[in-house]
């Protein structure tokens, strides 16, 4: 299974645009916040299994989605397109910070602002 692991890890750092994010298709084009928080996620799932993930590609998808957060705190749906906050892409953007293990600082505080 552990083989298995690595390839899905592999694929998903291949996937990665240069915005530090993810899109439906594995082509590193375009990235959006629903994508990107379910890579995140899984690429913490992988590091709890024990899985080797860079740190480097965990950190650009935190620097992505940051740069989708609004002056309002709360998520856009890409950088530049839709650039207002919902509720849903909010508070999944959470936990796509959360998985990368930020669970403070400026980012989070406006965004569980939004939520709440």
């Amino acid at each position: 299974v552990k083989a298995a692991l690595e390839q899905a890890v592999a694929f998903t750092v291949r996937a990665q645009n240069r915005e530090g994010g993810w899109r439906y298709e594995p082509q590193p084009q375009l990235a959006d916040v629903s994508v990107t928080v379910a890579q995140m996620m899984a690429l913490r799932a992988a590091r709890n299994a024990g899985l080797f993930v860079r740190k480097s590609v965990v950190d650009a998808g935190v620097d992505f989605l940051k740069s989708c957060q609004q002056p309002d705190g709360g998520f856009g749906y890409t950088r530049g397109q839709m650039p207002y906050s919902m509720f849903a892409r909010s508070a999944a953007s959470l936990v796509g910070l959360f998985s990368a293990g930020l669970y403070a600082g400026p980012p989070v505080d406006r965004g569980l602002r939004y939520v709440m």
